[in-house]
C-alpha cells in the first residue's frame, strides 16, 4: 500500500498544471531554437550556393587572364597590345582609313552673310 501511495503521489506530481506549464514552457523554447538553428542552416545553404557561382566565375576569370597573359608573353602578342592601345605602324607600313559612304557627313561650308549698312560703313572708315 505504501508503494501505491508513492506511485500516486509521483503521477499527482507529474499531472499537475504546474509540472506541465512548465514541460509546455521548454517545449516552446526548444522549439523557438530549434527554428532559429533551422532559419541559419537556410541563410547558410544560400550563402554556400552563392559562393560556388561566384568560385565558378572567379575561375572562368582566371582562365581569361592566364590565356591574356599567355598571349602576352609571345612577341606577336606585344604586338598586337602595342597596335590596338596606341595605333602605331612598322616601319615601311601605312595606314589606311576605310570610311563607309553611307555614314559620311557632307560638310558644307557656312554661307557668308550680307553685310548690313552699317558694317559696310565701320569697314569703310577702317
Amino acid at each position: 500500500m505504501l508503494e501505491f501511495q508513492k506511485k500516486r503521489k509521483v503521477r499527482r506530481w507529474l499531472y499537475s498544471n504546474w509540472t506541465v506549464g512548465v514541460l509546455l514552457l521548454l517545449l516552446l523554447l526548444g522549439g523557438d531554437a530549434v527554428w532559429k538553428i533551422y532559419q541559419k542552416e537556410a541563410v547558410s545553404r544560400a550563402n554556400l550556393v552563392e559562393a560556388q557561382k561566384e568560385l565558378e566565375r572567379l575561375k572562368v576569370r582566371q582562365n581569361d587572364l592566364t590565356q591574356s597573359v599567355d598571349r602576352l608573353r609571345t612577341p606577336a602578342g606585344i604586338e598586337e597590345e602595342i597596335r590596338n592601345k596606341f595605333s602605331v605602324v612598322k616601319d615601311g607600313e601605312q595606314v589606311a582609313i576605310i570610311v563607309d559612304s553611307q555614314n559620311v557627313a557632307t560638310v558644307t561650308p557656312p554661307q557668308a552673310k550680307e553685310e548690313t549698312f552699317w558694317q559696310k560703313m565701320v569697314r569703310w572708315f577702317h
